[in-house]
């Protein structure tokens, strides 16, 4: 700033002895003065514009900076909210693994076969003791008729007698004795 002040007192005299004399070489010399003031005065405010600039800049980038560290503070705040209640999800998870896996003794374990054994043991009950019970019903009456038709060849009056009376002489192992 002494340069700056330098010329104002220069040009302060100069255009005092132009007033008090009248003389014109303090006149060119206040002009020029004048001049190089303005050209300081012009040259500190491009600077103070560049600078302004420079300032705008930095508060644009702050801002932006500012909003993605925002966002990141955000997203970083609910992770930490919500942080126990992922942990408590994640350990129901792999302690329900785990005991898939390898179950502990005294426990029930899931196995798939005990399921298949059952129904197979199940539909063999359903399926076999109705075949069982006829069997059981129409062997005495298939007997006879087998019996029947061998002896028919031989003798067909004394085979049709027995084969009346054959199936209530008979007795079904399931149902016992039938009636005729």
């Amino acid at each position: 700033m002494s340069g700056f002040e330098n010329l104002l007192n220069e040009y302060k005299s100069n255009y005092v002895q132009f007033l008090s004399t009248g003389n014109t070489a303090y006149k060119t010399a206040y002009m020029n003065a004048q001049e190089a003031i303005d050209k300081a005065i012009l040259a500190r405010q491009k600077e103070v514009e560049g600078q302004k600039r420079d300032m705008n800049q930095f508060t644009e980038s702050y801002q932006e900076g500012n909003t993605e560290l925002s966002d990141i503070y955000d997203s970083a705040s609910g992770l930490f909210m919500n942080a126990q209640q992922i942990e408590d999800t994640y350990r129901g998870a792999k302690q329900r693994y785990d005991q898939l896996i390898s179950p502990a003794s005294g426990e029930p374990t899931l196995n798939v076969s005990n399921g298949y054994a059952f129904i197979l043991r199940f539909g063999l009950v359903l399926i076999l003791l109705p075949i069982l019970f006829l069997i059981g019903y129409w062997s005495p009456q298939i007997k006879a008729a087998a019996t029947t038709a061998a002896t028919a060849v031989g003798n067909v009056a004394s085979t049709l007698t027995s084969a009346v009376t054959a199936p209530s002489a008979m007795s079904s192992p399931v149902l016992g004795p039938m009636r005729a």
